[in-house]
């Protein structure tokens, strides 16, 4: 009778054991099997961004903090006119190898409703070149959960930063030229299109360079394309050149990339016609 009393208990507490086993890992968050945080022997992959040197932040060690850099490089890659007024919070988990490649994107809270968009986003961080985590001079491979946000509310950020660039004549760089074409191109909101056009009548006029480096991107898009931005650009400048030039060909004296463009002269002239 007693063996089969103490067999009893053995059960009853072996179960009790495991159901509060599994309850314990089930309340577990997600982590990565990259270096733990704090320490500062290990150095996490880096990517530049707009010319500055930015290093992931592993959000599941932080408190599942949002790593905003990757949130605008991630932002900056994807179609600022699809999901326009939304906002977006994504975390998605990846490995990083030793030669700096993303592998296995998964999207933890992926929407059923937005599988364009979550397709978008792997493709972006899959294409993110990077350098790979170190410890002293070894390389490793490592496990990363990043929290991203995707803001088309209070993301005119990244245009309003162009702006400012083109009021210093600082030069542009390709994913500069590429948010703001995307702004030209798509963008409803039409809060700082007087700001970015005056700010690109005077990046523009009478410079050479500037202008050689938009032609220079402009011939990467390839026609219509080239076409359909160009009529984007006098548009948005409009407001300036109507005021200023009265003739194409003085215009295009001194935005000297309108000459490459037949379009451009037709826009001048029904732009002129509607004064």
């Amino acid at each position: 009778m007693n063996r089969i009393f103490c067999f009893i208990c053995i059960c009853f507490f072996g179960a009790q054991l495991l159901f509060f086993s599994c309850k314990t890992t089930a309340q577990q968050p997600l982590t990565g099997l990259g270096p733990l945080k704090g320490d500062s022997s290990v150095t996490m992959p880096t990517y530049f961004l707009k010319g500055e040197k930015q290093v992931l932040v592993p959000s599941n060690e932080n408190e599942y903090a949002i790593d905003s850099m990757l949130s605008k490089y991630v932002q900056s890659q994807l179609d600022p006119n699809a999901y326009d007024g939304c906002i977006f919070n994504y975390i998605v988990k990846y490995r990083v190898d030793t030669l700096g490649t993303v592998h296995d994107v998964v999207i933890v809270n992926s929407r059923s409703g937005e599988k364009t968009l979550d397709r978008q986003i792997k493709t972006a961080i899959e294409k993110l070149p990077l350098t790979p985590a170190r410890e002293g001079s070894k390389v490793l491979s490592v496990d990363i959960i990043s929290r991203i946000k995707l803001d088309w509310v209070t993301g005119l950020t990244f245009i309003e930063e162009i702006a400012k660039k083109m009021s210093r004549q600082d030069r542009l760089n390709d994913e500069d030229f590429l948010i703001l074409e995307k702004y030209l191109m798509y963008a409803k909101d039409e809060t700082f299109a007087e700001e970015v056009g005056y700010n690109m009548f005077n990046y523009l006029k009478k410079n050479e360079q500037h202008n050689e480096q938009f032609l220079n991107y402009l011939k990467k898009e390839g026609r219509p394309r080239e076409d359909s931005i160009v009529q984007r650009m006098l548009q948005i400048m409009w407001i300036d050149i109507g005021e200023e030039y009265e003739e194409f060909n003085k215009c295009a004296h001194d935005f000297p990339l309108f000459k490459n463009y037949g379009v451009a002269k037709g826009s001048f002239s029904k732009l002129r016609d509607n004064l």
